[in-house]
């Protein structure tokens, strides 16, 4: 990515704090200092990255992936004045243009040709996607790394994955754990647009759903461990099920367990999910 391609609102995927892929929102695109923008990142943080002089994350390693409601690896066809009019392909990469404006580079599913066309020449194909979309080696890189971003905030326990897209915009999830396979569907109604993100969020919802409801349950005066917050001093304890407001709380966040070992061997999948809950309601600081 350039500087100069980036424009307010854009969705870019970087590499974060330890290594970790993320997704940020540019929130602003500056002249001072020579130039630069900011990047929204999801855990409340911003990192502003400059033209001139040193910046934490490589500029090179910024991809764009949303903008304007169009997304790499979306199947669309070209409308309006256009030499390509009515031809269908993937989009491959998203810039913004000063010259030409907001562009899209396209892989067209009949020929070669991987030409830049505007944004308002495309029309994105609702509830499908292609089969060489599908396949198409950068958005298989880009849909595995939201598959994985999206298990990892829900806090779905995972060794392995594996997923499947048919071109009826259909998403199936296999997360494997502890020889056990859980599976997630998603379907993109055919009136919607197809979107990676939204598919991944449901069939991992699913997953977690199966998860919650194959743990063990306690029954009123049964005792059950629990991993603490790092806020009230980490480790671990337990505590007598009454049914009340707490239990049900450490219920839905899947932090019950009936032996100590049982809390310590999920006790990050539990940190994760505690951390999920708190980026939703505005987060706060424990440390």
């Amino acid at each position: 990515m350039e500087f100069a391609d980036a424009r307010v609102g854009m969705t870019v995927k970087l590499k974060g704090k330890g290594g970790n892929t993320c997704y940020g929102i540019i929130t602003d695109v500056f002249l001072n200092s020579g130039g630069g923008f900011t990047i929204s990142l999801p855990d409340g943080e911003k990192t502003s990255l400059y033209q001139t002089g040193t910046n934490d994350i490589p500029i090179m390693d910024i991809k764009v992936v949303e903008y304007k409601g169009f997304c790499v690896g979306d199947s669309v066809k070209v409308v309006g004045d256009s030499a390509y009019s009515g031809k269908t392909g993937t989009i491959l990469e998203l810039v913004g243009s000063v010259v030409y404006g907001d562009l899209a580079k396209i892989k067209f599913h009949d020929s070669p040709n991987t030409p830049y066309i505007t944004l308002i020449n495309l029309a994105i194909q609702k509830g499908k996607i292609s089969a060489k979309s599908i396949n198409d080696s950068k958005f298989r890189s880009y849909a595995e790394d939201v598959i994985k971003e999206a298990l990892n905030r829900a806090g779905v326990p995972w060794r392995i994955f594996s997923w499947e897209l048919t071109t009826d915009g259909k998403l199936t999830i296999t997360a494997r754990f502890d020889d056990k396979a859980r599976v997630g569907v998603a379907k993109c109604h055919p009136d919607d647009r197809f979107d990676v993100c939204i598919g991944a969020q449901v069939a991992v919802q699913r997953i977690k759903e199966q998860f919650i409801s194959e743990k063990w349950k306690p029954k009123i005066g049964d005792i059950y461990w629990v991993s603490l917050l790092d806020g009230d001093g980490g480790g671990f304890d337990y505590s007598c099920y009454t049914g009340g407001r707490i239990d049900q709380i450490q219920l839905l966040l899947g932090n019950c367990f009936k032996t100590h070992a049982e809390a310590v061997k999920n006790a990050e999948n539990v940190r994760k999910r505690y951390k999920a809950v708190e980026e939703f309601l505005g987060g706060y600081d424990n440390e």
